[in-house]
């Protein structure tokens, strides 16, 4: 059965990161180019902290979509997915995003516990590429990360920092 479990996880991630994949390299085909972000992110919608890969999928003068993927281990492995929508100018935007974060345990005896974030905040990211930063509050609501206390109904906040790629 556990054999079984570990094949199901493989193939969600793997297939995540295929579709997430083809989002970007739609982006990096078109005429544009998108901006690529690495962040580390404490609070977020992993719970606690997580590594995290941003695309910028949509670009217009004042509007712009971004997806996201990211990892984190807190008693077991944690992706988190997220798209979000972005106004403002001069690499200064309000953020309003969704995401759903999937989690499988360490152990068999802890159930898998997925859930669903909302974050509104503040993002910056200069259009040339360089510093990145987001930060914001956030609504969580779902199970629990291990033996934390669940995260239903719960409001908590995300500070992320890392680097845009590149960015025309």
């Amino acid at each position: 059965m556990y054999t079984v479990y570990l094949t199901r996880v493989k193939f969600t991630i793997g297939a995540t990161f295929l579709i997430f994949l083809g989002v970007a390299s739609n982006a990096w085909a078109q005429e544009k180019i998108r901006s690529t972000t690495l962040f580390l992110e404490g609070g977020g919608p992993a719970g606690f902290y997580s590594m995290n890969l941003d695309q910028i999928v949509f670009d217009r003068e004042y509007i712009k979509a971004a997806a996201r993927i990211g990892y984190s281990y807190s008693s077991g492995s944690l992706l988190p997915l997220g798209f979000s929508l972005l106004t403002g100018k001069e690499g200064n935007y309000f953020e309003l995003g969704v995401g759903y974060s999937l989690y499988w345990p360490q152990t068999e005896t802890v159930d898998t516990s997925n859930f669903f974030s909302a974050r509104i905040g503040y993002r910056y990211q200069n259009p040339e590429g360089g510093f990145f930063m987001n930060l914001g509050p956030m609504y969580l609501n779902g199970g629990t990360l291990g033996n934390s206390p669940p995260l239903s109904n719960r409001i908590w906040f995300g500070v992320g920092l890392g680097y845009t790629l590149h960015g025309h």
